[in-house]
């Protein structure tokens, strides 16, 4: 976007934002359209996490959350995605962003040496994502590497041997 657009956009969104009272219901939407056409990515995090706590009811707090994740990947936050992540998991169950979430988790936990919690996420993405054909090859591309972390079955040990010669033979 050209810097006269982007300097144009944040200003109709001050205005609006100004005009709309924090308590009316497209509100959250307007600080996260803010977030959106932010001049820099503090500015960024600053309204997305705005929107992820004092809206965390509306809809479009998950939005922010993944905003948030793919801000705090891109930076080399691991930890501050992976928290996110798992608060998108708790928070918004039902989230119709959960398979665009389990593409960043399982990039985040693969990169964080946590393929447990990767392919969890991976097998919860390819369900969520019926119907959106390009996340599920995503996925299931990413889902190769689960193979290899397969858990086995723990082995059951044998009992011990008791060697009757030697213990009671005269």
């Amino acid at each position: 976007m050209p810097k006269v657009d982007s300097d144009s956009a944040r200003i109709k969104v001050r205005r609006l934002l100004s005009a709309t009272p924090p308590t009316d219901t497209l509100y959250p939407q307007i600080v996260y359209t803010q977030a959106m056409v932010a001049s820099d990515a503090s500015d960024m995090r600053r309204q997305l996490q705005r929107v992820a706590v004092e809206y965390s009811a509306s809809s479009w707090a998950d939005d922010a959350l993944l905003r948030l994740v793919q801000l705090d990947y891109a930076s080399g936050n691991l930890d501050g995605a992976a928290r996110n992540l798992e608060r998108i998991r708790l928070d918004y169950p039902g989230s119709p962003l959960t398979a665009q979430a389990a593409y960043w988790a399982a990039r985040t936990y693969f990169d964080q040496k946590k393929p447990e919690m990767a392919c969890r996420w991976i097998s919860d993405g390819i369900s969520a994502a019926q119907g959106n054909v390009e996340l599920q090859n995503q996925l299931r591309y990413l889902n190769q590497r689960c193979s290899q972390y397969a858990v086995s079955p723990t082995p059951v040990p044998e009992p011990p041997r008791v060697d009757t010669q030697a213990a009671g033979s005269p």
